[in-house]
């Protein structure tokens, strides 16, 4: 099992995260796939866990909030947005799965 993701809020992880995400916005566009330095700071702010149960080292957050987050990601770039609402929902599947299948799914932490 992974350890739990130590972020304050996902909306104060996105304000914190802004700037590179900023910063790496054209590069993203023009390679297609979002640039790494802006997927391993999302992964490891544990924004793509944020609705994973927090017995497989998720967040755990209400899907309202995490919505609040992807729409804050999205008007900063809106592919980052749409790159956090793909792979971030999945973890929503580890609330409803035997524990067992949800740890297949969604139990390891650098899984996107």
């Amino acid at each position: 099992m992974a350890a739990p993701a130590t972020v304050e809020s996902p909306l104060q992880a996105i304000e914190s995260l802004a700037p590179l995400i900023r910063e790496h916005a054209d590069a993203s566009e023009a390679q297609s796939p979002l640039a790494r330095p802006v997927v391993e700071a999302i992964v490891g702010a544990g924004l793509f866990r944020q609705l994973t149960p927090s017995s497989l080292g998720g967040g755990e957050c209400d899907p309202l909030t995490w919505f609040k987050a992807v729409e804050a990601a999205a008007r900063i770039d809106g592919s980052t947005g749409w790159c956090l609402f793909i792979n971030g929902w999945t973890g929503l599947w580890g609330r409803g799965l035997p524990e067992e299948e949800a740890e297949t799914l969604v139990g390891d932490g650098r899984t996107v």
